[in-house]
């Protein structure tokens, strides 16, 4: 399984974003994220800024596709969320 976190912003990140997506990572390093047994994970975080956010979401699009990604989460950058939110997704 290849995860990439998308992040599209304008280049302001709220803090309670910064606080969540450290959170998530460190969940994910600390926990992993239930998945098939013996599957790997690779994880990677994209973030795509401009004031045109749809193109951001492309863009990130775009570049998951040319490393094969498998999954994109889209997380906003003025969104909060609890780390355990990976293994509800």
């Amino acid at each position: 399984m290849k995860l990439v976190i998308g992040i599209p912003t304008t280049g302001t990140v709220a803090m309670p974003f910064a606080y969540s997506l450290c959170g998530l990572v460190s969940y994910i390093s600390a926990n992993g994220i239930k998945t098939l047994p013996g599957e790997a994970i690779e994880l990677s975080i994209n973030v795509a800024e401009s004031s045109v956010i749809h193109g951001n979401r492309e863009r990130i699009i775009m570049e998951s596709m040319k490393i094969d990604a498998t999954h994109v989460l889209f997380l906003d950058h003025d969104m909060s969320f609890e780390p355990h939110i990976i293994d509800i997704l």
